[in-house]
C-alpha cells in the first residue's frame, strides 16, 4: 500500500508541476487558435483536463477510505497523499480556467457550464 500512496504522490505532485509550467508557457498561442481553431487547441484539453479532474477524484476518495481505515502507520502517507491528489486537481482546474479565459479574449468564444466542462 506504500508503494501505491507513493506512486500517486508522485504523480499528483508531476500533475501540479505541470499546472505551474503552463501557467507561465502557455501550451496555445493566440494565432493558434485563430489558425487552428478551438476544436484543435482548446477541446482536446478540455478532454483531457476532464478526464484528470475524474480520475484525481476517484484516486481521492479511495486514498480517503485508506485513511479513514487504515492502521496508524498509513495514515501520515494517506494523508501527503491525498493533500497532494487535491492540490493537483485545483491546479488542473485553474490551468484550464486560465486557458478557457485566453481564449475568450482571443476569439470572443464562450463556453458552456463550468467552463466547458460540462
Amino acid at each position: 500500500m506504500k508503494v501505491v500512496l507513493s506512486a500517486l504522490t508522485v504523480f499528483a505532485l508531476a500533475l501540479i508541476a505541470q499546472a505551474a509550467w503552463q501557467h507561465f508557457n502557455p501550451p496555445f498561442t493566440d494565432a493558434q487558435f485563430a489558425t487552428e481553431g478551438i476544436v484543435d487547441t482548446w477541446e482536446p484539453h478540455a478532454i483531457v483536463t476532464g478526464f484528470l479532474l475524474l480520475a484525481l477524484a476517484i484516486f481521492a476518495l479511495g486514498v480517503a477510505a485508506v485513511l479513514a481505515f487504515s492502521r496508524p502507520a498509513l495514515r501520515r502517507r494517506s494523508t501527503l497523499a491525498l493533500v497532494a491528489l487535491v492540490v493537483a486537481g485545483a491546479s488542473q482546474l485553474v490551468s484550464h480556467v486560465e486557458l478557457t479565459h485566453k481564449v475568450t479574449r482571443a476569439t470572443g468564444q464562450t463556453f458552456g457550464g463550468f467552463y466547458g466542462l460540462f
